[in-house]
């Protein structure tokens, strides 16, 4: 078994580790705004690095107006250099080591680093694209895309609303996954934003091209695309397909427009592929009409590899059910459960949430010293809290093995209900006739 897990890694040395005259370092990124008030916004790229290619480099971000005019070129300060590779905590990746290999780490990494830039806009123009791109994308991508160039975009749209944020991404991407298990991953993508009315924006997913530039897709290699990026149970022909009714539940290649969760089976170890998803803001105009006000999408590297010894841990739903939505009501306190598990007999669980980040006066808590543990959710939502649409929150588990983690995430929505309320008023007429008034409710007399 170490044999062949040494030949597996061995592959994607080959693969991620060649260097060439071309710089392929860009595994990923993506790019959020927020409004430091009237007219400036601070832009952030969040970018991934090979850690077997080149140094990253600060790039510039830039601005192209919709309505015509120059091109806003920002140079970003650049901070950053995370390691975030998903393996054990006593494995070594090459971010830490250039010497780093089976069986005391990996022989790759991934880098995670920040390019922030502050900038300011004109006010006669109301909707710019936010872009930022770089040379170039791996020469170890094994579905068509080897060394094209690398470039992202986002719509920021004030024309709606002059102030607006951009949703932002609570979950790093992971970019390593297991050939032969069930992935379910969400990217954790919350927006802060409310309306005039206190009604939160709505967000809706959907998978994009990968971008070389404003006007060019990466070039695929048949039968693949964006829709189908890589090799899963039942390619090709059922990435999202909602007619199709697999026997299994990790049967095609699925993104929920919804929760934005992503659900797969890779069936070939080795395969390297790239992915895009887009996010879309909406908010409801004067008449109620939903309106897309902007939107932001992350580009991401994706690298299959065999992992005979693990299998991914498995987080349970509502009370250890598979319901993943339940409905609160305003003024009401409320909580349940949700279970860890792993069939592997040494593995251990390590459970987290975003719910800090999501649903602010909510609390997850999580069991100490389980190796499988629990984790609570209670919220006690007020009047101000209800809405149309889910509060949603993630929930991933980690396992220990080594090298390479077993990850899952899974969505929940929380959708908030006003409370019932009701009032009377009593009138005493002729011959002892009395007559209740509820609110709201019917008339009745009682005598």
């Amino acid at each position: 078994m170490k044999k062949l897990f040494t030949r597996i890694l061995l592959c994607m040395f080959l693969l991620m580790g060649v260097q060439h005259a071309r710089a392929d370092h860009m595994v990923g990124s993506d790019i959020t705004w927020e409004c430091m008030g009237k007219d400036t916004f601070k832009i952030t790229v969040t970018a991934y690095r090979d850690c077997n290619g080149i140094p990253f480099p600060n790039t510039p971000i830039s601005l192209k107006p919709s309505c015509g005019g120059a091109t806003i070129v920002a140079g970003g300060d650049l901070s950053g250099g995370t390691d975030i590779t998903p393996v054990c905590k006593k494995a070594c990746t090459r971010c830490k080591s250039k010497a780093c290999d089976y069986p005391t780490g990996v022989p790759y990494g991934i880098e995670q680093y920040f390019i922030t830039a502050i900038v300011v806009l004109p006010t006669n123009c109301c909707k710019f694209a936010v872009s930022w791109g770089h040379c170039c994308r791996s020469a170890g991508i094994t579905t068509g895309p080897t060394w094209n160039d690398y470039y992202i975009e986002g719509e920021l749209n004030r024309c709606t609303t002059p102030c607006d944020n951009s949703p932002y991404f609570t979950n790093p991407p992971v970019a390593l996954y297991c050939a032969g298990q069930c992935v379910t991953y969400n990217q954790g993508v919350n927006d802060d934003d409310v309306d005039g009315n206190g009604a939160a924006d709505s967000l809706a997913y959907f998978l994009a091209e990968p971008m070389q530039s404003k006007s060019s897709t990466v070039n695929w290699a048949s039968p693949f695309s964006y829709k189908e990026p890589l090799t899963y149970d039942g390619f090709p022909g059922h990435a999202n397909d909602g007619e199709w009714n697999p026997p299994k539940k990790c049967q095609g290649f699925t993104l929920d427009v919804e929760t934005g969760e992503l659900r797969f089976k890779a069936m070939s170890g080795g395969e390297v592929t790239v992915l895009a998803i887009r996010v879309e803001e909406w908010r409801k105009d004067a008449d109620g009409k939903p309106q897309k006000i902007g939107e932001i999408r992350r580009d991401l590297q994706i690298l299959i590899v065999d992992c005979p010894d693990n299998r991914s841990p498995i987080i349970s739903g509502i009370n250890g059910g598979n319901q993943v939505t339940m409905d609160f009501c305003a003024g009401q306190s409320k909580c349940f459960t949700i279970n860890s598990f792993d069939v592997d007999d040494k593995d251990s669980v390590t459970m987290t949430s975003n719910v800090n980040r999501t649903i602010p006066g909510a609390t997850f808590d999580v069991e100490s010293g389980k190796r499988f543990p629990k984790g609570v959710f209670c919220w006690t939502p007020s009047n101000a809290d209800v809405r149309s649409y889910p509060y949603r929150f993630v929930v991933t588990g980690v396992d220990d093995a080594c090298p390479v983690n077993g990850r899952t995430s899974r969505s929940f929505g929380i959708k908030v209900n006003p409370s019932p309320e009701a009032s009377y008023s009593a009138t005493i007429g002729n011959c002892g006739l009395v007559t209740f008034k509820a609110f709201p409710g019917k008339i009745t007399a009682i005598s």
